[in-house]
């Protein structure tokens, strides 16, 4: 069977052109790479999947090899992380003050803080983050504290 009937339209009507212009041009729009697009299921729903192709001149025979990979977990998952991000984000921006979470030293070194902070010291919060913040909170402290 043509593995066009895993295609929705009007890609599977197309196919058999794309191949042509492939095999007679020789310049590949998937063809060496790889794509999410959407596959037709034997239900008649569409999926999302990951599609790569590849080609293989043999003596008389050009092959086309398809490698199919589902990855509607994935973009499930993805979507689930997206969510639950801008929930923690949206929480963390309506705090009054700033929110952190630093290194137990001497500097105090911020593995997170809020974006509210600029409005405290008026620096804004990417000078404190690790690995090469430019300031460290323990600077703000007066020499007494």
């Amino acid at each position: 069977q043509n593995v066009s009937i895993l295609m929705p339209q009007p890609f599977s009507d197309e196919h058999d052109d794309y191949l042509g212009h492939y095999l007679r041009s020789g310049k590949a729009r998937i063809i060496g790479s790889d794509r999410e697009v959407l596959a037709l299921h034997k239900s008649g729903m569409t999926m999302p999947v990951r599609l790569a192709i590849g080609h293989a001149q043999l003596p008389g025979e050009d092959l086309f090899v398809a490698f199919v990979t589902d990855i509607s977990q994935r973009l499930r998952m993805e979507k689930a992380l997206k969510d639950n991000e801008a929930k923690y984000r949206s929480l963390i921006s309506n705090i009054p003050g700033a929110a952190y979470r630093c290194q137990a030293d001497i500097d105090f070194a911020m593995i997170f803080i809020s974006e509210a902070v600029e409005q405290i010291t008026g620096f804004p919060a990417q000078d404190f983050i690790l690995p090469n913040p430019k300031r460290h909170f323990s600077d703000l402290f007066h020499p007494e504290d």
